[in-house]
């Protein structure tokens, strides 16, 4: 997978999100609970997700570089799979 498509779905999640909480008049542990809901619907647990991101922001606070952000994507993933198979 692509990282410019990782990215996307990382966005489209955040957006999705952002659009619950702000369009929701549920109590915070309820949005929540429906975030982490809608991961798992995609197949995502909460803990790969936050793992993900944190590999994902800890690669790109050493960058700057656009390119270098898409190669600190892809290998946050490919380090996240092989955990995974281990």
């Amino acid at each position: 997978m692509r990282a410019s498509n990782i990215l996307a779905f990382i966005c489209g999640i955040a957006a999705g999100a952002a659009a619950t909480a702000f369009m929701t008049s549920d109590k915070g542990d309820k949005t929540r609970a429906a975030i982490i809901n809608l991961l798992q619907e995609k197949g995502i647990s909460k803990d790969k997700f936050e793992d993900i991101i944190a590999r994902v922001k800890a690669k790109i606070n050493e960058i700057t570089d656009m390119s270098d952000i898409e190669v600190a994507i892809d290998e946050s993933i490919k380090e996240q799979e092989e955990e995974e198979e281990a």
